[in-house]
C-alpha cells in the first residue's frame, strides 16, 4: 500500500481525530486506492500574548487524551497539561475510497455548485466554503477510515520521501555532483498539499 503525508489545518486535524470528519477534500488525489496517509498538523501563525508567544489555533493534546484546538496560553494559565501537535505528524488514516466532485450547473442562478452532487457533512465544509475552494473545477473527495492519533507525535524528520533511482543517487535530480553525496530522502518540510512518502 502507497503512503502520503498530508498537510491539514489544526481545525480540521480535529475534527478528524473526534471522527466528526470523514472526508477530505482536496484539489487532487492518489490514483491508486486504498493508501495511508499521514496526517501534518500545519502550524499555525503566533502572536505575543502577556509576554508569551501563543496561537488561537494551536493543537493540543490535552491529558484526557482528547485532540482539541485552542489557545495555549489558556491551558497554561489553567495548570491543565497539554502537549502541542502543531508542525508535527500527529496521526494517520487509511483512504479506501476517493470520490470525485464534479460541479453541476444551476441555469437559474447561472452558477456552478457542488452542493447538488456532494453530501457537506461528512466534509465539515459549507456549500459556500466548497465553492470557494473548488472555483467551478473537480474536486476529489478522500475517504477517511481508520484513524490512529498517535500518543507520541513524529517529527517530519522522521519521514523519508519516495525515491525510484534506489541505489542509483546520481540519477535523482537531488544529486550535486559529488561522488560522495548520496541523497538519504529526509524529509525536510511539509508538503504544500500532499506527497508521497515511504511508509514506517
Amino acid at each position: 500500500m502507497k503512503s502520503v503525508l498530508i498537510s491539514i489545518k489544526p481545525q480540521w486535524c480535529e475534527k478528524i481525530a473526534s471522527g466528526e470528519k470523514t472526508i477530505e477534500v482536496r484539489k487532487s488525489a492518489p490514483k491508486e486506492v486504498p493508501f495511508k496517509a499521514y496526517i501534518y498538523a500545519t502550524k499555525p501563525k503566533k502572536f505575543y500574548k502577556c509576554g508569551a508567544i501563543s496561537t488561537s489555533d494551536e493543537l493540543l493534546w490535552l491529558a484526557n487524551g482528547k485532540v482539541e484546538i485552542g489557545d495555549g496560553f489558556k491551558f497554561w494559565a489553567d495548570g491543565d497539561e497539554y502537549q502541542g501537535l502543531n508542525g508535527r505528524v500527529i496521526g494517520e488514516f487509511i483512504c479506501d475510497k476517493v470520490e470525485e466532485v464534479i460541479p453541476d450547473y444551476n441555469p437559474v442562478t447561472e452558477k456552478f455548485f457542488y452542493g447538488y452532487v456532494i453530501d457537506t457533512t461528512p466534509t465539515c465544509l459549507s456549500e459556500e466554503e466548497l465553492q470557494n475552494y473548488g472555483r467551478n473545477k473537480p474536486l476529489y473527495g478522500w475517504h477517511i477510515s481508520d484513524v490512529k492519533i498517535y500518543s507520541e507525535p513524529k517529527e517530519l524528520s522522521k519521514f523519508k520521501i519516495s525515491c525510484n533511482h534506489k541505489n542509483l543517487c546520481y540519477s535523482c535530480n537531488r544529486f550535486t555532483g559529488k561522488p560522495w553525496d548520496i541523497c538519504n530522502n529526509t524529509l525536510t518540510r511539509p508538503p504544500q498539499s500532499y506527497m508521497f512518502v515511504e511508509e514506517i
